[in-house]
Order: C-alpha cells, then sequence, then structure tokens
C-alpha cells in the first residue's frame, strides 16, 4: 500500500468522523451544553509544541474564586464545593475535538 492510498483514506476517514460528529452534535438528543469558559497551558511534548486546551462546563451557581494572593471577597459565603469530572478525549490529537464530549 502506499504512503498516498494512505494518506487519501485517513483523509476520507477523518471528513466521514467530522460530518458524524456534526450530525451527532446537531441532531441527537439531549443538546450538548455550551462550556463556560476555556483554559490553555503549555505543553512541549512534541516536536512542534502547542498548548492544551481544557475546557471547563459549569452549574449556573458557579462563582469563580478570586485568584491567588487576592483579598477581595464580594460576599461573606462560604465557597460552595461542586463535584468534578475529568474526561479525556481520546482523539488522538487527530479525529475530534474535546467538545465532542459535552454530552
Amino acid at each position: 500500500m502506499s504512503r498516498f492510498s494512505l494518506h487519501i483514506k485517513a483523509t476520507i476517514f477523518r471528513a466521514l468522523a467530522y460530518i458524524f460528529a456534526l450530525c451527532d452534535r446537531y441532531l441527537s438528543t439531549p443538546r450538548p451544553l455550551r462550556h463556560s469558559f476555556t483554559r490553555t497551558i503549555p505543553s512541549n511534548l512534541s516536536k512542534a509544541p502547542s498548548p492544551i486546551k481544557l475546557v471547563f462546563y459549569t452549574p449556573k451557581s458557579y462563582k469563580s474564586r478570586p485568584s491567588v494572593g487576592s483579598h477581595s471577597q464580594t460576599s461573606s459565603e462560604p465557597w460552595k464545593s461542586y463535584p468534578i469530572l475529568i474526561d479525556f478525549h481520546g482523539g488522538g490529537f487527530s479525529i475530534g475535538k474535546a467538545s465532542d464530549d459535552a454530552r
């Protein structure tokens, strides 16, 4: 099998995966939530370093804490704790994206 035919097959597979992800995102129920905010962290794990994007989904009642070293607190209420779920998207950095797992 030549490198060219392998490249063509991979391109077709990626295009189909993208179409199926769009169908899943917009035609399936329940509709996925929109993320609340994102953060990026630097990464130098590969020969072409690029940041890793972290996507956060929070309930409407969530209020972020002041940054470390900040002494301003707008209310005297204690901070509310929330459970956490960490999802590692399994796309191998080639197919899909982290928000595909939003539902």
